[in-house]
């Protein structure tokens, strides 16, 4: 298709071509190096999740970058307590629809309303 483009475009070069295609192709070597370092991260983050004893991953729309981030932000789950004095890292089941399992799945923030929204319904169970 991005061919047929091209060649129904006709003449596409213009002043100083040698120097934007060089730019062009740095910019997606850029890109491919990123790639990789973002891949090697996410394994790092895999090694270290496996050291905790959480569950985080189990949730619908939270992978190993979501279940980070969430324990350096909450820290020791076990610590948390809830109103009525229960460990709030009890383990917990529910099951979603799979509009907002693709809706978590978006981004950290999507993930977070998704879980608020289910936790305002009172849909988490003991387990």
């Amino acid at each position: 298709m991005i061919l047929d483009c091209v060649q129904n475009d006709g003449d596409t070069i213009r002043d100083y071509q040698a120097s934007r295609d060089f730019i062009t192709q740095s910019l997606v070597r850029d890109l491919e190096r990123q790639q990789a370092e973002l891949s090697q991260i996410d394994a790092e983050i895999e090694k270290m999740l496996a050291t905790f004893d959480y569950k985080l991953t189990t949730l619908p729309g939270v992978g190993s970058a979501i279940a980070g981030k969430l324990i350096a932000e909450i820290g020791d789950i076990r610590r948390l307590r809830t109103d009525s004095g229960e460990m709030a890292s009890r383990p917990i089941e529910t099951e979603i629809s799979m509009e907002d399992a693709s809706l978590a799945q978006k981004g950290p923030q999507s993930a977070y309303d998704v879980i608020i929204k289910y936790d305002k319904m009172g849909s988490f169970k003991n387990v």
